[in-house]
């Protein structure tokens, strides 16, 4: 229980009270409505975000492209495409270090590019920071509330095209191409 409190929360001290029926354990667990939980759940889990997915079309070149998900500052205006709640994964920890104070991550954008001549789409995830050696987590798989697998499926950071900023070691990128593309609602993503 202590080693989920402080997946969930990084900072968070060990001893400090957590209950499965609390919201954030569910949602990690993959069952964000009520129902049964299980320690089980929870093997192999990380933290996760939750998105609410907002989306903007690009009409201006060719081909078109529809952007759904979330990016920060898209607009460079401080607006996003969409937004990130609960608590639990905004930040995503990065090394194996005991309360991930200093080595957590921000979720900067999780999308989908939608080319409308092509059948062809790009999902995205791109994390604040460079930490090549010491990720803990090997990939991502979308869940619904019911925790069943939804539209992205799992995604094996070993399958993605790979790309960071060449300074200032501000992000890692990582691309999939897909046959789908999110649309509006909540998408739930979480770290394995």
């Amino acid at each position: 229980m202590n080693e989920i409190n402080r997946e969930l929360k990084g900072y968070t001290a060990s001893g400090t009270s957590i209950s499965l029926g609390f919201s954030t354990p569910r949602r990690m667990a993959g069952h964000i409505t009520s129902g049964p939980i299980s320690m089980s759940d929870f093997y192999g889990a990380k933290s996760h975000i939750g998105v609410v997915v907002g989306s903007v079309a690009d009409t201006s070149g060719y081909p078109s492209t529809l952007t759904a998900g979330y990016i920060k500052d898209y607009y460079g205006s401080g607006s996003h495409l969409g937004s990130l709640y609960s608590s639990a994964g905004v930040y995503i920890p990065s090394s194996g270090d005991t309360l991930n104070q200093f080595t957590e991550r921000e979720v900067l954008e999780c999308y989908t590019v939608y080319y409308s001549n092509s059948s062809i789409r790009d999902f995205y995830l791109k994390l604040a920071g460079q930490i090549y050696s010491q990720n803990t987590f090997t990939g991502i798989k979308e869940l619904t509330a019911f925790g069943n697998t939804s539209s992205m499926g799992t995604k094996a950071l070993a399958d993605a095209t790979f790309s960071s900023a060449s300074t200032f070691n501000t992000w890692d990128q990582w691309k999939w191409t897909t046959t789908n593309r999110w649309t509006s609602g909540t998408k739930y993503i979480h770290w394995y």
